[in-house]
């Protein structure tokens, strides 16, 4: 039951426990970024090559971004334009001495980055590789 940004839950016993939502949406926040942080520092390479994307809408176009990190699930890259969290597309990456990379991936995040005078100067999202 919602009262005033408080909610009563009910415990087995039948006791009412007071949860403040704030407290348990920044203890959330805290638990998925900890979590996050965990995965995305596994092997993690700064590494700026081209990347080819045939995203899933539109499967007979490639596009080309820049990769600014590498890791052995997914890779941040540049865009100039915002990608759609949970668009999904197929990735394909050549690198010197390995072999070529091709998997499916999704967006799993996408953010603006800005110049000085606050103007969005171009966009990053993360590529999660299955």
């Amino acid at each position: 039951m919602w009262v005033g940004g408080t909610a009563r839950v009910v415990r087995a016993e039948g006791e009412d426990m007071p949860e403040h939502f704030d407290d348990l949406r920044s203890l959330r926040k805290a638990i998925a970024q900890a979590l996050a942080e965990d995965r995305r520092d596994r092997g993690r390479m700064a590494i700026m090559t081209d990347v080819l994307v045939r995203w899933h809408h539109d499967p007979n176009k490639q596009v080309r971004y820049e990769t600014l990190d590498i890791s052995e699930g997914g890779m941040r890259i540049r865009s100039s334009c915002a990608l759609l969290e949970g668009m999904t597309g197929r990735v394909r990456l050549s690198l010197p001495d390995t072999p070529t990379i091709d998997r499916p991936a999704m967006v799993a995040w996408s953010r603006a980055c800005y110049d000085r005078e606050g103007r969005i100067a171009h966009f990053e999202a993360g590529i999660r590789l299955f």
